[in-house]
């Protein structure tokens, strides 16, 4: 019976791993963040601003503010990710398929989507269309 398990256990070692949406470096100067269309960030934990769960439920999107960017991750079990967050020990994240959703997903973190957007221009955006204001209306009387 033990000489199944060896061989099972080489058989596993010599398998390709399936992909993670998260990977811990603990001491890393910043968070990679990765989609799986193919874009990528590095985003220093110096400028890491902090991060919100939306809800309890298991599906609750999680934000990670920086300071000109907002990460949205959608997927399951982020809360998981909180503590590893707030001692900046989160190395990278990355969005995969659904065919990568973890088999037995019970408190495995999974990343279906990544969201990044860029603060300044959504800033520069928002200053744009504030001084771009209709002219009023002269109220004339006589």
């Amino acid at each position: 019976m033990s000489s199944l398990h060896e061989k099972v256990a080489q058989r596993r070692a010599t398998e390709p791993q399936e992909p993670r949406c998260v990977s811990l470096q603990p001491g890393s100067s910043g968070l990679v963040v990765c989609q799986w269309c193919g874009e990528s960030w590095v985003l220093p934990w110096s400028q890491f601003v902090g991060a919100r769960l939306r809800s309890a439920a298991v599906d609750a999107p999680l934000e990670l503010s920086f300071a000109n960017y907002l990460v949205t991750l959608t997927g399951e079990n982020l809360h998981a990710l909180l503590d590893d967050l707030a001692t900046a020990r989160l190395g990278s994240v990355r969005d995969l398929p659904a065919r990568y959703h973890p088999r037995e997903s019970g408190s495995a973190t999974y990343i279906s989507q990544i969201e990044v957007r860029s603060l300044s221009e959504t800033s520069a955006r928002q200053s744009a269309s504030n001084t771009e204001k209709p002219a009023s209306r002269s109220d004339t009387r006589e």
